[in-house]
């Protein structure tokens, strides 16, 4: 049967397309991010249009477009700690495990700092990620989520305003 126009199907309706930009912020974690992009050297700016792209990381420049979120921030900085730039890691790991990296770390960090959009997969999805890609790159996922993770408690004061704690 040929089909014109959905209101000449039948059916249940078609499920939403899944959201897969990240727009939650946590300004006060995204200045301890900005502070580990500049102890290492990495140039960071926000830009109005990066071609359809939320982040974009390139040799010691990150461009983050404006409104995206604190986890695309991570996934921009992984890239950069990781050197995924690099001709040496783009002759060895592939563009889809780079992301798988990128974004898998971007999720333990933001999970760790309880954002909620970190626990939405749907990036990872896109690179059709399966769970041995994932397992593949477990170790330097590790490394790198640890390594912000330690950056940003030890360079970052944030105050849980339920128990007025300092984290």
């Amino acid at each position: 049967v040929y089909v014109f126009d959905i209101t000449q199907t039948e059916g249940e309706p078609i499920p939403a397309a899944p959201e897969w930009h990240d727009r939650e912020r946590d300004l006060e974690l995204e200045q301890g991010l900005y502070c580990l992009a500049h102890s290492r050297g990495i140039q960071v700016d926000v830009a109005q249009n990066l071609g359809g792209a939320q982040g974009v990381s390139s040799g010691g420049h990150i461009q983050l477009l404006d409104g995206a979120g604190t986890r695309v921030f991570v996934h921009e900085l992984v890239h950069e700690l990781l050197s995924h730039s690099s001709q040496e890691v783009r002759a060895v790991i592939s563009k889809q495990q780079r992301e798988i990296e990128a974004d898998a770390a971007a999720f333990v960090v933001g999970r760790h700092f309880n954002l909620a959009g970190a626990a939405i997969p749907n990036y990872l999805a896109l690179w059709q990620a399966a769970g041995p890609d994932i397992l593949d790159c477990m170790e330097r996922v590790r490394e790198i989520s640890t390594q912000i993770i330690r950056f940003l408690e030890e360079n970052t004061k944030r105050v849980n305003l339920a128990d007025e704690t300092i984290i």
